[in-house]
């Protein structure tokens, strides 16, 4: 193999390394900049998280799972007022509209943080008006519920003992009574729609919280990285469009197709990330990281149509150009 040969096999296997940088650049600039416009965008997220129920999520595991708990303190041996009827009550007294008006706040706070506009997340959600409405559904609840239960006769305990665990009303009481009694039995100051939801409310262990307290510092990183690869494609496309010049360009036309590859083939990758969970502040943080993703996804996808688009009509125009030049010198 002469010196010529060396040398194609050479310009060969640079050109092949300069595409594939551009593709790993490409990508992840187009990555970004699908981040940057779904989920680091405030408005976008909120719209998102709406749309997809992560508010109810929230009421229907974090605050329904408080609520259990406050329930199953004041009277552990209850039976009757279990998740069905308090996530039926929690439903009414706080629709889904009503889920999003409260805890805008939070996610105000929380993309604060994120753009390092503020060193903590801080918010608090008042829902100490929902009390009395609370309480008034859990009579309707459990008068209903009452209403149904069978008689036990001359009942020799408490009748809350009666109506709370073996379910049934003595003789001696009528349902009317027996709802009074059983209420007053459960209620409590303790509970959580009657306190001031804080960023403590949707703590996660502190085991899981290491790496998010350094998230804005990490999107600064990406930031910056951001720009330091939007300058080096300009320089690499320059480079091969004045070295290489039709060859280069259709180089620059091949690492814009491979881009798209590359961003279709990560996705069910990225997508396997998402947790899984379906119990309490672990079911909310699976359910907004879907819902997130989602827009997400949708975007990176359409950045990847538009980049193969891009790639196949640039390099079907160079190779056009090169072959029309070919045949015009024939």
């Amino acid at each position: 193999m002469g010196y010529n040969d060396y040398m194609k096999v050479w310009r060969g296997f640079t050109l092949t390394v300069w595409v594939i940088v551009l593709i790993l650049l490409t990508t992840f600039v187009l990555q970004y900049h699908a981040l940057q416009t779904t989920v680091l965008d405030r408005d976008v997220a909120k719209s998102q998280l709406a749309k997809s129920g992560a508010y109810e999520k929230f009421r229907d595991t974090v605050l329904l799972e408080k609520l259990h708990t406050v329930v199953q303190e004041r009277y552990p041996e209850n039976t009757i007022v279990d998740d069905t009827m308090l996530r039926t009550i929690l439903q009414e007294i706080l629709p889904a509209t009503e889920m999003e008006k409260r805890f805008a706040p939070a996610a105000d706070a929380i993309y604060r943080w994120i753009d390092s506009k503020e060193p903590e997340i801080n918010f608090s959600i008042d829902l100490s008006d929902k009390v009395e409405l609370f309480y008034r559904a859990l009579e309707v609840q459990l008068g209903k519920k009452l209403a149904m239960l069978p008689s036990c006769g001359d009942y020799r305990y408490p009748p809350t003992d009666a109506i709370l665990v073996d379910k049934c009303i003595p003789v001696y009481i009528s349902v009317t009574e027996a709802t009074g009694a059983a209420l007053d039995t459960l209620k409590s100051t303790e509970l959580p729609i009657g306190n001031t939801l804080t960023p403590e409310t949707f703590a996660l262990p502190q085991t899981q919280t290491g790496p998010l307290r350094q998230l804005p510092t990490y999107l600064n990183y990406l930031w910056a990285l951001n720009y330091v690869a939007l300058a080096l494609i300009a320089i690499i496309a320059l480079f091969l469009v004045v070295s290489r010049r039709l060859l280069g360009v259709i180089a620059i036309g091949v690492s814009l197709i491979g881009t798209a590859v590359a961003i279709w083939l990560t996705q069910p990758i990225l997508h396997n990330l998402i947790p899984t969970h379906t119990e309490g502040i672990f079911a909310l943080v699976s359910e907004i990281t879907r819902a997130l993703f989602t827009a997400f996804e949708t975007t990176s996808s359409q950045y990847a149509l538009f980049s193969l688009i891009a790639g196949v009509v640039l390099a079907a125009s160079a190779l056009g150009w090169r072959w029309w030049r070919g045949r015009k010198h024939a």
